[in-house]
């Protein structure tokens, strides 16, 4: 912001992920997601999913690099990315091992092998009811202290990915890696009192834009002071109605793969910031 002051204004600031939610005044561009569900403005963008730094270029570099060593011992490989607990969802044991049954079942049923792999928030209670509820997999354990990662690796060489669906980085990574991608749920925990109260002046936008609670609402979010909760339902119908994704479950047709969201419009959008003067 103080160097966009000292430019004249020649300097243009694009703001990307969470954080445009606030004082758009002050940015070009703000670059957000639909299930943010934030007021409409000329000066943001929504996209689909989170931008991510999976590409096709580092893709094939990983592919090449992990090859040999995670060859699975047969074909369809699937692979489970877990995540976890958060503030508005509860991955259990109970359910975790359920999980993993499920989909263990899934890949087995079509002659295939499953890989869990485990996330930061996964906890060591939900990784030992992972290997409880799919003793024939692999599970590769998240860990703090790694020489190497191999989670790109496993985005480039699986046949199918299968995503828990409170992780919106995960799902989009997948999403990018552009393999046939399956939605798994996992529990919402009851709205706090924040929550709910955040749901109200949303509404009030929302709904009664012309009056002056639906004013409130919308000067309460814009200023930043009141955040709409994400709605990841919101996330997974997008995905699955743009042919992104499937509910695991629900569809058990493994072929075809995502498809990869095109940001030709974003690309152009910048570039005419760029070319604003």
């Amino acid at each position: 912001r103080w160097i966009k002051r000292q430019s004249g204004g020649r300097c243009c600031l694009v703001q990307l992920g969470r954080k445009a939610v606030n004082r758009l005044d002050d940015f070009d561009l703000a670059i957000t997601c639909r299930h943010f569900r934030l007021p409409v403005d000329p000066r943001r963008y929504e996209t689909l999913l989170p931008l991510t730094q999976v590409t096709e270029a580092s893709l094939a570099t990983a592919g090449k690099r992990w090859r040999e060593r995670l060859a699975p011992p047969r074909r369809p490989w699937v692979v489970l990315l877990v995540g976890g607990t958060t503030a508005h969802h509860r991955l259990t044991a109970a359910a975790a091992r359920r999980m993993a049954s499920e989909v263990q079942a899934f890949a087995e049923a079509r002659g295939g092998y499953l890989t869990c792999v485990t996330s930061r928030r996964t906890g060591a209670a939900a990784v030992a009811a992972l290997r409880a509820g799919a003793p024939n997999a692999e599970v590769h354990e998240w860990r703090a202290v790694q020489a190497e990662n191999p989670y790109m690796g496993y985005l480039a060489l699986a046949d199918v990915l299968v995503v828990t669906g409170e992780s919106e980085s995960m799902l989009a990574e997948a999403a990018w890696a552009g393999k046939a991608l399956y939605i798994y749920p996992v529990e919402e925990k009851p709205a706090s009192l924040r929550t709910r109260i955040a749901n109200i002046v949303l509404a009030w936008a929302a709904r009664t834009p012309d009056t002056a609670l639906g004013w409130l609402g919308g000067y309460l979010i814009r200023r930043g002071w009141v955040v709409p909760p994400r709605d990841l339902a919101v996330l997974h119908a997008g995905m699955i109605e743009c042919g992104v994704a499937r509910r695991f479950g629900v569809e058990a047709d493994i072929t075809g793969v995502a498809q990869l969201p095109d940001l030709s419009l974003l690309r152009d959008r910048i570039w005419a910031l760029l070319d604003h003067g």
